[in-house]
């Protein structure tokens, strides 16, 4: 009984260290990782050619709008009917209020095949706290 244990436990112990055989293909997962970008650094880029995609609501777009002139406005909720409206030729950060709209945004593009995104990390808040201008609403 004892010898018949002990070739089971070789014969799994074996197996747990074979290699895929030269010829298998090892497909990789799609990559997870959203590049970020800082307000502060996200401000420099838009001063040049960058575009800022706010994915906010309107009722929020009316409150408060990031202060800068290289922006588009579209919700999140109008992102897939609205792919045609967003340029391919430039890279685009991809806004909110805290990052989590903006990432499942930046998920849509990518999938659209657009290349060039940022996501702003921290969002509005992150930008309204570091000092950068904002537009208020009435």
């Amino acid at each position: 009984m004892r010898f018949l244990l002990y070739c089971l436990l070789l014969l799994t112990a074996s197996c747990a260290t074979q290699r895929p055989a030269a010829s298998a293909v090892v497909v990789p997962e799609r990559s997870t990782a959203i590049p970020q970008i800082t307000p502060q650094e996200a401000l420099r880029a838009v001063q040049s050619d960058t575009l800022l995609l706010d994915v906010r609501e309107p009722e929020e777009l009316a409150a408060v709008r990031y202060g800068v002139d290289a922006q588009l406005d579209i919700p999140l909720s109008e992102l897939p009917d609205r792919l045609d409206e967003v340029p391919r030729d430039r890279p685009i950060i991809v806004a909110c209020q805290s990052g989590g709209r903006s990432t499942r945004a930046i998920q849509l593009l990518q999938d659209a095949g657009f290349t060039q995104l940022l996501n702003l990390d921290g969002g509005l808040g992150a930008w309204e706290a570091a000092g950068l201008p904002v537009e208020r609403g009435e």
